[in-house]
């Protein structure tokens, strides 16, 4: 089993795994942000809201609302908001790394037949 993967990680994929992980650690607030929220209007408006907007941040934290309760209001505004995967796909990510890494060990998967760019799919 001495054989080397054909690849290497370098010091920018690093980086890029950092602003990654910080990305979902936001991902993680503007779910408990929405879980607040959708709390507070089931307490004090019966469960339902005629409009909800949000910019930015707020954007991002009403779509977290709307993906677990689409009928929480009647109209949403949502302007500029970053879109990152749900913490269901962030849990899926690092097991379906960990499973493809076998992958990469088998000849039939990895050779070095692989297409420049995705056109050539």
């Amino acid at each position: 089993m001495g054989s080397t993967p054909p690849f290497t990680i370098s010091s920018k994929s690093i980086n890029l795994i950092a602003e990654i992980c910080a990305l979902l650690e936001r991902a993680s607030i503007a779910e408990e942000n929405a879980d607040r929220i959708i709390a507070f209007i089931e307490s004090r408006f019966g469960g339902s809201v005629f409009l909800i907007g949000g910019l930015s941040l707020g954007a991002k934290i009403l779509l977290e609302i709307l993906s677990k309760r689409h009928d929480i209001c009647r109209h949403a505004i949502v302007e500029s908001a970053s879109v990152i995967p749900s913490r269901t796909t962030n849990t899926l990510i690092a097991p379906a790394v960990l499973l493809s890494y076998s992958l990469i060990q088998k000849e039939w998967f990895s050779s070095q037949n692989i297409p420049k760019n995705v056109d050539s799919l």
